[in-house]
């Protein structure tokens, strides 16, 4: 049974919870690889969850359970596999804008940068591990940014595979197109000092007031993603 889970490879499903009930809150990111050992299945995970924080099995097990499922079951209707880009053209590139907004303790971290999601060459973890080393920065912005390249990537990528693009050629639809940056042009290899501010990661200590507004703005963002959710 092992040698046959190590041999299906890794699929990362970029999973993000928020749950609340009276006056408990749960949030969290984490990835979660839909070919790993069967045992642990969400309801394993939601009773784990719950009797980690110590939070009443009956109102969130529940609750963890269906949000999990629903975002598995979601990324299970398309192919997220790293390797889904392998067999693409040599020199396609389809690069597209990450932007970081990530606060961990006091700490805001803000950044952009471009990533090729057709280039499973280097994954996020890795590339976050190497970054949040460069900064100086806590394990736990590790963590959070590779979960936020992964579910930046997998909108785009949940996009392209909707409009029947098969990762073997040009992008066809003309309006999804636009939203991948343009080609690199061997005249604009460098940027000005106007653009480098842009694509440079700043480090931010907040004071109690600028995290009371960035927890009201995540609470106005969540419920966002509930309406969208309800909608479908």
């Amino acid at each position: 049974m092992l040698r046959e889970v190590e041999g299906r490879g890794e699929v990362l499903v970029p999973i993000r919870l928020e749950v609340e009930h009276e006056h408990w809150r749960l949030r969290d990111t984490f990835v979660w690889n839909v070919n790993a050992d069967p045992i642990m299945t969400p309801d394993l995970f939601a009773q784990t969850i719950c009797d980690d924080f110590h939070l009443p099995m009956k109102e969130f097990f529940p609750l963890v359970r269906e949000s999990v499922l629903k975002q598995l079951q979601e990324a299970g209707t398309f192919d997220f596999s790293a390797d889904a880009g392998a067999g693409a053209e040599v020199g396609e590139i389809l690069r597209v804008l990450i932007k970081l907004d990530i606060t961990y303790g006091m700490i805001n971290l803000t950044d952009q940068f471009e990533w090729d999601i057709n280039n499973s060459s280097v994954t996020p973890e890795q590339w976050a591990e190497s970054y949040a080393a460069d900064l100086g920065l806590a394990p736990e912005f590790k963590t959070a940014i590779a979960h936020d390249i992964r579910e930046q990537v997998q909108v785009m990528r949940k996009s392209l595979i909707i409009s029947g693009h098969t990762f073997e050629g040009p992008v066809l639809d003309a309006e999804l197109r636009g939203a991948f940056l343009p080609p690199i042009s061997p005249t604009a290899l460098t940027r000005n000092a106007d653009e480098a501010m842009q694509y440079t990661p700043i480090l931010s200590q907040l004071t109690e007031a600028e995290i009371a507004r960035e927890e009201a703005e995540r609470e106005k963002e969540a419920r966002r993603r509930k309406r969208q959710t309800r909608g479908r």
